[in-house]
């Protein structure tokens, strides 16, 4: 991936935006930076800034983007944040008769945030001749089609088993153990490094026997007490909770919960056939079709085969989460 990535980034042309997408703690960031890290060994821009995005809201975000940035590039910017965009773009287009530039932004976690801060940077100039790459968990959209996408997904078994080797190297039992013993962190995990690294350090840092860790992957209750640091307490606020969230709010609670309940009839892993998932979550065809794509776009719902057959990552068949309109005793998947 990271030569596709490289491949992407020294072209002369197109594509000028490339997102790195992929699920929380799949290895967007370590992809970009391994990436930008071979550009700048090879030479193929004369600078390379890297800024990550922390603000809240979608202006906030851009904002401190914008102000990272030029701050790097060595621009002064006006007092007036609503100039930040046309200032930085002089600057760039000045810069880009001599020089190419390689923007890195990183951590645009929210789809429409993500959308929003490259709109804004695109406008600001971070294109032609120069290049934007971002990580994002979700679609960064474009009326154009014209932002290249490079999906980030799980380890395979054996490198999975070869980085959990590599996380846990002090333990002689876990070097000595057979790649077997951790088919079920795998397995569970999705090959997520992330996750399996949280499992890894639990069962290091406790004593918590590894079986036992191993169960606790799949124990998403839904209500933890407040300030817990569980494995599933952590992997719930990380993997899935945000995206959820937004998840409901660009497709609706009503028809988000639909499609996803629609999963459970079948077993965790399974692929559902998309004419048999509308069928399943009973939502009219425009609903259905609007709740998929924002599904898509936010990593819950994973399709394969040319987009005819979906699934849901395994670890969402063990997290309950309330219906819309209803009290904290119902549930859905």
């Amino acid at each position: 991936m990271v030569e596709r990535l490289l491949r992407d980034l020294a072209g002369p042309t197109g594509p000028w935006v490339v997102n790195v997408r992929g699920v929380g703690g799949v290895g967007k960031t370590t992809m970009a930076y391994e990436a930008a890290r071979r550009a700048a060994r090879e030479g193929i821009f004369d600078r390379i800034v890297w800024t990550t995005v922390r603000g809240g809201a979608h202006e906030a975000g851009l904002w401190e983007a914008l102000f990272d940035l030029a701050a790097q590039l060595g621009v002064a910017l006006g007092p007036d944040r609503r100039g930040w965009e046309a200032e930085l773009g002089v600057a760039l287009r000045a810069a880009g008769e001599q020089r190419r530039v390689l923007v890195v932004v990183d951590n645009l976690e929210v789809a429409s945030r993500a959308t929003a801060i490259v709109d804004g940077l695109r406008g600001a100039g971070v294109v032609r001749p120069h290049k934007l790459l971002v990580t994002s968990r979700g679609v960064v959209h474009d009326p154009d089609h014209a932002i290249k996408e490079q999906s980030v997904t799980g380890l395979t078994q054996e490198a999975a088993v070869a980085f959990i080797r590599h996380v846990g190297a002090d333990d002689p039992e876990l070097a000595d153990a057979t790649g077997t013993t951790f088919t079920p962190i795998v397995r569970i995990t999705e090959g997520n490094p992330y996750l399996m690294r949280l499992a890894i350090r639990r069962y290091l840092s406790t004593g918590t026997p590894l079986h036992e860790v191993i169960d606790e992957l799949t124990a998403l209750e839904s209500r933890v007490p407040d300030g817990g640091e569980g494995l599933a307490t952590r992997i719930k606020a990380h993997l899935f909770d945000r995206s959820l969230g937004e998840f409901d709010l660009v497709a609706g609670a009503d028809p988000a919960h639909s499609l996803m309940a629609a999963f459970c009839a079948k077993r965790r892993g399974d692929r559902i056939a998309r004419g048999e998932l509308t069928e399943l979550s009973g939502l009219p065809d425009r609903d259905f079709r609007h709740a998929l794509r924002c599904g898509h776009d936010l990593e819950p719902v994973q399709a394969s085969r040319l987009n005819e057959e979906h699934s849901i990552h395994s670890l969402l068949y063990e997290y309950p989460r309330p219906r819309p309109g209803t009290g904290p005793g119902t549930v859905s998947p």
